[in-house]
């Protein structure tokens, strides 16, 4: 292999590199790739529609029914996260249990709300429109800030109609039955 081989095969290679980051940042920010030679056949134009903007943190809080009184899932029990981010709005269900192959493995109530924040982040970027490498990575562009995670703060429910108790105080010895009331 000579000299000039080596360098073709280098010049190709940093061809090739230049126009992925150009076909990345038409993801990005938008704009038209042509794929081929243009005039030639098999070749193409691609317009991207530039990625949304979006707001810069997640709302999360559970909304199941099984919650605890420091506002945490129940052991043993599916758990529903609701997010919020922008006007959009979903939920997620966690199951406490999933089948792994021919086994039933049951979760740990630590390990719902790591779910449901990854659930979050990758429902963010795809109402975004975040390309993805082929190994299913995230491709950002340059001094991307990551949104925020918000947890509500927990308010436990409060009953319709509380029970009101009334304590009626009575004078010393039995009530008087209204035969046994003399008339004066």
């Amino acid at each position: 292999m000579s000299q000039s081989d080596e360098d073709f095969g280098a010049e190709a290679r940093e061809r090739q590199v230049r126009f992925e980051r150009k076909v990345l940042e038409a993801k990005w920010f938008g704009g038209t790739i042509t794929f081929g030679r243009a005039g030639q056949p098999g070749s193409y134009t691609k317009t991207f529609e530039p990625m949304k903007k979006m707001p810069p943190e997640i709302k999360l809080s559970w909304t199941s029914e099984y919650i605890d009184n420091s506002g945490y899932p129940i052991q043993g029990r599916d758990a529903t996260c609701a997010i919020e981010f922008g006007d959009f709005q979903d939920e997620v269900l966690i199951e406490a249990e999933y089948q792994y192959y021919d086994k039933i493995i049951k979760r740990k109530v630590k390990e719902y709300k790591g779910i449901a924040e990854k659930w979050a982040m990758w429902k963010w970027h795809t109402q975004r429109g975040t390309p993805v490498d082929e190994r299913d990575k995230y491709l950002t562009e340059p001094n991307f800030q990551p949104p925020r995670l918000e947890w509500a703060e927990y308010v436990p429910p409060q009953e319709a109609d509380p029970i009101k108790v009334e304590v009626v105080k009575r004078g010393p010895g039995r009530p008087k039955k209204p035969s046994e009331t003399v008339a004066a």
